[in-house]
């Protein structure tokens, strides 16, 4: 029997979701329809983003658990050359990679070029920027100082827009230009004028623009990092851009429930007493006030409430202080809870409540937040700290700083050469004696090498392994005295 003919007229069932019906009636996914729209958008964004980053509580914490996990004081490398795919012994290559270390280090100790920031600080600024902002710009330039002459300039994203000139041009979308492929070839980077006093305001297209190459010969010209979450993106977007409201909510919730707090502390506290003359009030130290329906009024100021003493038979309804509302650490808790999953951080690591956590619940909540860490950690690792390292053993090899072994070419061979991990704050510990119970016995059935061990802890393998040697002769000779 021959198959049935295909036919696209059989009946299916509508989906909710792609009807206009009921609740969906009138929702149809709004969009941004012209590049000034979108450019638009994103510039209030991050307006909106960097005053929650510098005046709210959760905000800050957010940014603070997110950059003090991932990178804390720093990201540290550890050259991991493969010796047998470059012909070298292992002698030869971890000697190599010691040399290429110590010139890391002194390096990086200058990396910013001003010369006030390490190239560590210089990691935390670009993943605050990228959370806050949604993205970070820093240049890669030459400048005279001795060695290396590599420095690191970071940039306001700010600066980045589309100059008047090319507002037509269709290769040129928010400030960079794409080839066909959709490869970056050039960065507009604002330049207000030197003799100007006034900020650069964000609808200025008409001033100086600097054009930065997105590579220069095998090195970039410019790191534009970015959370990349759709196809075709070509900037970044910050953390709180889908919590933003509830980051308004909260904190007009805080606000008012405060100034009502306040204002239930100086509620007047009224008096009444039998009828008096006014002569033996004064006596007594109160103080007449105006008189109401040609009656006195007295009362007492004090710091904070007002005592009124009222006339004979007056009897004053209170009114009662019920702050704050049954429901409203349930409201609080619930927004921070959406807030925390926004950020892919859980609210303990939020707001560090560890007031309700067993150590199972504490544990779970480490384990989604260091997700969320090592995420960070290994994008900055990967599409910032690598490439740079690259580029300071390049001039380092250029310079004669670097010498290679023989037969070794440093372009030919520039991924092995430049292999390393990079190592960063340690996980930390919920129960010590549980975790490093559980690693040893990982260690012991090779579900788990001293090498990552020691990376978890925030230590590098290599330089250890040299003191755990001595450490381990000085037990020996220890024991063959005793």
């Amino acid at each position: 029997m021959r198959p049935v003919a295909f036919s696209s007229r059989t009946a299916r069932p509508s989906h909710d979701a792609g009807a206009r019906r009921g609740p969906f009636a009138e929702w149809y996914g709004p969009q941004l329809s012209t590049e000034w729209s979108a450019s638009r958008e994103r510039v209030l964004m991050q307006r909106r983003s960097a005053d929650l980053a510098a005046n709210d509580w959760i905000a800050v914490s957010a940014v603070n658990a997110i950059t003090q996990n991932a990178i804390g004081i720093g990201l540290k490398p550890s050259s991991c050359i493969p010796a047998a795919r470059l012909g070298l012994s292992p002698e030869d290559a971890a000697s190599l990679g010691e040399t290429m270390e110590w010139i890391w280090d002194r390096w990086s100790r200058h990396a910013d070029v001003t010369g006030q920031r390490t190239f560590e600080e210089l990691q935390t600024a670009a993943l605050r920027s990228i959370l806050v902002m949604g993205e970070a710009l820093h240049l890669p330039v030459m400048t005279d100082q001795d060695g290396i002459s590599l420095a690191i300039q970071s940039i306001a994203p700010g600066r980045l827009r589309t100059p008047a000139l090319y507002a037509a041009d269709p290769a040129v979308r928010d400030g960079i230009r794409f080839d066909g492929a959709g490869r970056p070839q050039a960065y507009y980077i604002a330049d207000s004028l030197q003799d100007s006093q006034s900020m650069l305001s964000d609808s200025d297209l008409s001033c100086r623009f600097l054009a930065v190459p997105a590579k220069i010969l095998r090195r970039p010209g410019i790191f534009h990092l970015f959370r990349k979450s759709m196809d075709e993106q070509v900037r970044g977007l910050p953390i709180f851009a889908p919590s933003a409201s509830l980051f308004r909510l909260l904190d007009d919730s805080l606000h008012y429930e405060l100034l009502a707090q306040a204002m239930a502390s100086k509620f007047p506290i009224f008096i009444t007493r039998e009828d008096r003359s006014p002569e033996a009030m004064a006596a007594e130290g109160v103080y007449q006030g105006q008189e109401q329906e040609e009656e006195p009024v007295y009362y007492t100021d004090t710091d904070g409430p007002q005592f009124m003493y009222g006339n004979a038979g007056e009897k004053p309804e209170v009114l009662k202080n019920e702050r704050p509302s049954p429901n409203f650490l349930a409201f609080t808790k619930t927004i921070l809870n959406g807030v925390a999953s926004s950020c892919g951080i859980p609210y303990i690591a939020l707001t560090n409540d560890f007031s309700e956590v067993n150590y199972s619940s504490a544990r779970a909540a480490m384990n989604e937040a260091w997700r969320t860490y090592k995420w960070w950690r290994q994008f900055i690792a990967e599409s910032y700290c690598q490439p740079i390292w690259a580029m300071v053993m390049e001039e380092a090899w250029l310079t004669g700083e670097l010498r290679l072994p023989a037969g070794i070419d440093f372009y030919r061979d520039q991924y092995l050469l430049c292999s390393c991990t990079w190592t960063g704050p340690a996980r930390g510990y919920v129960d010590p004696v549980k975790e490093i119970q559980a690693d040893i016995l990982a260690i012991s059935n090779h579900l788990m090498t001293r090498r990552e061990a020691m990376a978890a802890a925030g230590r590098d393998y290599d330089d250890e392994l040299p003191v755990i040697k001595r450490e381990e002769e000085d037990f020996s000779n220890d024991d063959t005295q005793n």
